[in-house]
């Protein structure tokens, strides 16, 4: 995966959306594992990106991490 793809999604939601009653404020936080590096079945993979995932909630937002062990 490349770095330019998930900047590329992430930078899809950097505009507020606006409505007639309210400006609506859009973060992106994904967490990223790959196979087999990472795992080799389903459930170990999306364990692993999840943890990636709230890394990247709790220290910036709006943004992506791979997985590391």
């Amino acid at each position: 995966m490349s770095r330019l793809l998930f900047k590329r999604l992430l930078g899809l939601f950097l505009n507020p959306l606006k409505t007639q009653q309210a400006t609506i404020v859009i973060t992106v936080s994904v967490g990223i594992s790959l196979y087999p590096d990472h795992g080799e079945d389903a459930e170990t993979l999306l364990r692993k990106a999840d943890a990636a995932m709230y890394h990247v909630k709790n220290d910036a937002k709006n943004g992506y991490l791979l997985h590391s062990e």
